[in-house]
């Protein structure tokens, strides 16, 4: 065989090799597969033989995973506060529920929300004491149209408030920014009805003259509108009332200066923890207290600042172990029969408009400052937390230990 020949052959050798190489892979690989195939198979079958062969212990299994994915779950929220970013809201991880409780009430003041609602408290004021003395001299004014878009009654409103708040001639809207409370004092009072009558009777609105328009204003004011000699701060109120078994859901970011716990009958909060979410350089005073009759006694103080929370974590707690000593017995500064009357944040001067005061607060001789209306919630004996800061704050529970009676 001459050397071309040797070279084809030895090719050809090669080749079928390479194919029989080829086709013993697949036949291996085939087996492999028929292997696995039949060992999946089996694991299977021997799976569930073994569920059903031992179902409780496969139950008591799946209890422990789902029960550590719930611990994770809990520790990952822990260790948020409850806090969510995305809305700017706190929620209780492991709070007071429905079950206990009627729920939490707040206090806190909301400036955006205050002046608006103090813009239209004047408005609706003006429009109504000219209603009521259209009926003994007839006013020149449309009184279809709403106070709320009532160009006269504006104009009107717009004039005294800016006397009341010290800048006279500038928009009502800028007026209430500077006016830090609600209702007239005395030479409030003087102010607006000399400048209702002046603008009325100067504009030849109606047919008498001054002193007897100012007198049927004064007049009207004394017999109809004495809620408006209730002077107090812009402050507001709201319930969270809670549902069967459930916490507290979404709690905004206020300028808190006061929560009030309202259980629904003889409880002891064994333990309790607050997350604290604070703007950076500003500081929250804080003391919970126990109040009985006209005794407070202090639980703990604190004052929370930025370093709290960090980063989305909660660094640092405020704790109060020492409220286990003391029982806390049905709350009655409640409303059984309207419940939600704050649920709706509603302002303390509406509360005191409504002649609704005395059912949620004790006498306190026309002092509605902060400290005092804690100290006189109307309930025999209560857990409050007395805050202090310049600026809006998140903060909520992250567990409470509760003991029923």
């Amino acid at each position: 065989m001459d050397e071309e020949q040797q070279a084809a052959s030895e090719a050809t050798s090669g080749f079928s090799s390479f194919i029989n190489g080829i086709g013993n892979f697949m036949r291996i690989m085939a087996k492999i597969l028929k292997v696995a195939f039949k060992f999946v198979g089996s694991m299977i079958k021997w799976l569930f033989g073994f569920i059903a062969a031992h179902f409780p212990i496969f139950l008591i299994i799946m209890l422990i995973v789902i029960v550590l994915g719930i611990i994770m779950g809990v520790l990952t929220s822990v260790s948020s506060g409850g806090y969510n970013a995305d809305n700017g809201t706190m929620s209780p991880v492991a709070g007071i529920t429905g079950t206990e409780f009627y729920g939490q009430r707040y206090m806190y003041y909301d400036e955006e929300y205050t002046n608006e609602n103090l813009a239209d408290t004047y408005l609706e004021f003006t429009y109504n004491i000219l209603y009521d003395v259209n009926g003994n001299s007839t006013i020149n004014i449309d009184f279809s149209a709403p106070y709320s878009e009532n160009a006269q009654i504006e104009t009107i409103t717009a004039s005294f408030a800016s006397a009341i708040s010290g800048q006279n001639g500038i928009a009502l809207s800028e007026s209430v920014k500077l006016i830090d409370h609600y209702g007239f004092t005395e030479q409030e009072q003087q102010t607006a009805l000399s400048i209702i009558a002046n603008y009325i009777v100067g504009s030849g609105l109606v047919s008498v003259d001054l002193p007897t328009f100012t007198s049927f204003l004064n007049n009207s004011y004394n017999q109809n509108f004495a809620y408006m000699k209730n002077v107090c701060k812009k402050i507001l109120i709201k319930d969270y009332i809670l549902e069967e078994g459930k916490t507290a859901e979404n709690i905004s970011k206020e300028q808190y200066f006061g929560l009030v716990y309202m259980p629904k009958q003889m409880v002891t909060i064994e333990y309790a923890s607050y997350a604290f979410v604070i703007e950076n350089e500003k500081t929250v005073d804080i003391k919970m207290a126990y109040a009985s009759g006209t005794s407070q006694n202090i639980i703990v103080e604190a004052t929370a600042d930025e370093t709290w929370f960090v980063d989305g974590q909660t660094k640092k707690m405020l704790e109060t172990e020492g409220t286990n000593t003391y029982i806390l017995n049905e709350f009655t500064a409640i409303d059984k029969n309207d419940l939600n009357y704050f649920a709706t944040e509603k302002t303390l001067f509406q509360v005191l408009k409504d002649g609704r005061f005395e059912a949620y607060f004790k006498n306190t001789n026309g002092d509605y400052s902060e400290e005092v209306l804690l100290k006189n919630v109307n309930s025999g004996n209560y857990l409050y937390m007395q805050l202090s800061a310049d600026s809006p704050f998140n903060f909520a529970e992250v567990l409470v230990e509760v003991n029923a009676y």
